[in-house]
């Protein structure tokens, strides 16, 4: 990728009700870190599990029922907070105390969350436990939010730029981490072009993808040979984007 491209995509940040600060909307946050200065966070780092839910549209006495159902992304099955395994967990409630500082965006994330995990609009990080009632919690963590509802398809990736710059494309600039696995290899490209999204919601995913929070993008990755003068180029294409979500309201 050229300097030039990277100016350009910088460029793209404008007031968007989806991620800028002092605009309408869940505040997605492009300086979102993981890693702050608590022992407790970085506990949470290393035993925390990324997640898509959905949520429980079963007719039963709560907390029995009308909580979520989670899975964690890019496994076949997810281990339950009472140590059973399945392709995915029930929990009575999702603990967002994280985000007590936005009222707003608590709200936003339950709304983004659909009756299917295939097109859901949530991905959380975060821990499960028995919780108070005995029928589990999730404690989210951090929290990302796709745009708009899209059936993604793919593997799930954490993308950012990583400060590589070459003067020959193309260029292994991004960093795509993939999720669960703690698999980070160097990419090429982050092809979003595919993704249902308004003009806008692309101009947060690029403003994201160059911040320290980076994005989650559902999807594929694949080599295209004579990418550039410079070969081949190993590409994210993304079926859906999630920006991340900001702990405090701005």
């Amino acid at each position: 990728m050229s300097p030039r491209r990277i100016l350009a995509l910088f460029s793209l940040a404008i007031c968007s009700p989806f991620y800028a600060a002092g605009c309408a909307g869940p505040d997605l946050d492009p300086e979102l870190d993981l890693e702050e200065d608590t022992a407790e966070t970085a506990e949470a780092v290393t035993t925390a599990t990324y997640y898509t839910a959905r949520y429980d549209v079963r007719r039963c006495a709560a907390p029995m029922c009308g909580g979520y159902f989670v899975s964690a992304v890019n496994q076949a099955e997810t281990e339950c907070a009472d140590g059973t395994r399945g392709s995915e967990c029930y929990v009575a409630d999702l603990d967002l105390s994280w985000f007590r500082h936005n009222a707003f965006g608590q709200n936003a994330l339950r709304d983004a969350i659909g009756p299917r995990r295939e097109d859901t609009r949530v991905v959380l990080f975060g821990d499960l436990d028995s919780g108070s009632t005995g029928y589990g919690t999730l404690t989210v963590r951090s929290a990302w939010i796709a745009p708009q509802r899209v059936a993604y398809v793919g593997e799930f990736y954490k993308a950012r730029f990583n400060d590589l710059v070459c003067v020959v494309a193309p260029c292994p600039s991004f960093d795509a981490e993939t999720l669960n696995v703690k698999d980070l290899q160097q990419i090429h490209e982050v092809k979003l072009s595919e993704v249902r999204a308004s003009e806008r919601e692309r101009q947060d995913a690029s403003q994201a993808l160059f911040a320290r929070s980076g994005i989650i993008v559902a999807g594929r990755l694949a080599v295209i040979p004579e990418y550039g003068r410079g070969g081949a180029a190993t590409v994210l294409e993304g079926s859906q984007f999630f920006l991340p979500l900001s702990r405090r309201s701005r």
